[in-house]
């Protein structure tokens, strides 16, 4: 409802006050700020509406731009947008040469589809810093390749590289976009994945001695401790 003009004042004071009256202009922002939408409100004499929190609505509003699933992504794509968990946030390295950082991070989307994204200098300092594991965000725009490093994670052999034009956004937490996702393999296929992360199935059935062996960077003495593997085959593998 709006007033053609400013009401005149009845009575200038109060006797009785019945129910828990309210500043109008305030219940009205603060209902705008939890629906997270922005509502002009003018009150007659009041002059204009206050702001609202500009990095607030920003963060929380949905892009305008169609969800792509991250099984559909190629190599072709310049424009796209993924919403996608934070499933692993991996130590910063040194680029090879030592010139520069490099760090990759794990993702997941609603479909249970996983892929890698690599981050370096200027990706890191603007985005990865402030990046959670566990949330969920909008990321738009990257290239998309084939990484042929040795820190290629699990799931897709595509690989999201981010760079001037990537943009990321935190979404709404999602409950259909798990935390993690499993690729349980069978003992007699492990040697296919050489430098992947897998998972497998199998009851502990020796447990070596534990032994402390010097780190070649560090002071450190972690412990080293072998366990055999034995699955429902009989099979056994050893694990370190």
């Amino acid at each position: 409802m709006m007033l053609a003009k400013t009401p005149k004042v009845q009575h200038t004071s109060i006797l009785r006050v019945i129910g828990k009256p309210e500043d109008f202009g305030k219940m009205v922002m603060r209902s705008a700020m939890e629906n997270k939408r922005l509502v002009d409100v003018r009150i007659p004499g009041q002059g204009p509406a206050p702001k609202s929190d500009e990095k607030f609505v920003k963060a929380n509003s949905k892009p305008d731009v169609e969800v792509t699933p991250l099984k559909d992504l190629t190599r072709e794509m310049t424009k796209w947008m993924v919403k996608v968990r934070l499933a692993k946030k991996h130590d910063l390295k040194s680029c090879k040469g030592g010139e520069g950082r490099m760090q990759r991070i794990d993702l997941i989307d609603a479909e249970s589809t996983e892929i890698s994204a690599m981050l370096f200098d200027d990706a890191i300092a603007s985005t990865g810093e402030s990046l959670v594991e566990g949330k969920v965000y909008y990321i738009i725009d990257g290239k998309v390749r084939v990484w042929k490093g040795q820190n290629k994670g699990a799931g897709s052999e595509l690989t999201i590289f981010f760079d001037k034009r990537t943009k990321v956004r935190p979404a709404e937490d999602d409950k259909t976009i798990p935390f993690s996702v499993y690729h349980f393999v069978e003992f007699d296929d492990i040697h296919k994945y050489k430098g992947c992360n897998i998972d497998v199935i199998g009851r502990a059935s020796v447990f070596g001695d534990g032994k402390k062996q010097k780190a070649n960077k560090t002071e450190s003495e972690p412990e080293k401790r072998d366990i055999i593997l034995t699955n429902d085959k009989g099979q056994q593998i050893n694990v370190v």
